[in-house]
């Protein structure tokens, strides 16, 4: 009877919770035989820039695995300081793009750059690595946007031309203000009623103890 009880309260409270959006699971996605970025450095904030319409190839593992082998493409440019730990809140809409394997399309959406590694030697090499925070989305597959992170590393020896290489991982970053949940009025009333269900059991197996025992 106990246990009648406790998954008929389980069950309720699983119907009264509010449904949630749907979000991508956690993955990532590195791009392979990435572009030749632009690179401008000065002494206030820098830039990490790319033409319309680069191109990579995607290799991916976890939620992106239907892309691996497919191609993305890369637009804009993103702010950075040479500073490690600067971080430069900035606006890049669908910087990063790739087919997911299925028709559809992931997005990827940055709020915020920060500069974990550089090393700039004048005539000899320049290197760093930037983390990107924002949010990927594939509206074609009704997945929202979910919590992201773009880590961008770039590199130069001597007079060649930069290289670059980049790696998206969903669900392990973004700082970005989060609101608690709040239970629904129902959700608390449904909370309530398993409670009593459990108590009301427990009570019944007492007396059923108690009777038996006499």
């Amino acid at each position: 009877m106990q246990t009648i009880f406790l998954a008929l309260a389980a069950a309720a409270a699983i119907a009264a919770a509010p449904a949630g959006a749907a979000t991508i699971t956690d993955g990532t996605v590195s791009s392979a035989f990435l572009f030749a970025p632009t690179i401008a450095l000065s002494d206030a904030e820098s830039a990490f820039s790319v033409a319309k319409g680069s191109t990579f190839q995607v290799v991916s593992t976890g939620a992106f695995a239907a892309a691996a082998g497919l191609t993305g493409t890369m637009d804009g440019a993103v702010r950075f300081s040479k500073t490690v730990g600067t971080a430069i809140d900035q606006t890049l809409t669908n910087l990063f793009q790739f087919g997911d394997g299925h028709g559809g399309q992931f997005d990827f959406s940055a709020f915020r750059a920060i500069t974990t590694a550089f090393a700039d030697r004048s005539d000899v090499s320049t290197s760093g690595s930037l983390v990107l925070y924002g949010f990927t989305s594939n509206p074609l597959r009704a997945q929202d946007a979910t919590a992201s992170t773009l880590t961008i590393t770039f590199n130069a020896t001597g007079n060649s031309a930069f290289s670059g290489s980049a790696t998206l991982a969903t669900t392990s970053a973004a700082p970005a203000p989060t609101i608690a949940a709040v239970p629904e009025p129902t959700t608390w009333a449904m909370m309530l009623v398993g409670l009593g269900m459990v108590a009301g059991a427990a009570r019944y197996r007492r007396r059923s103890l108690t009777a038996r025992l006499a």
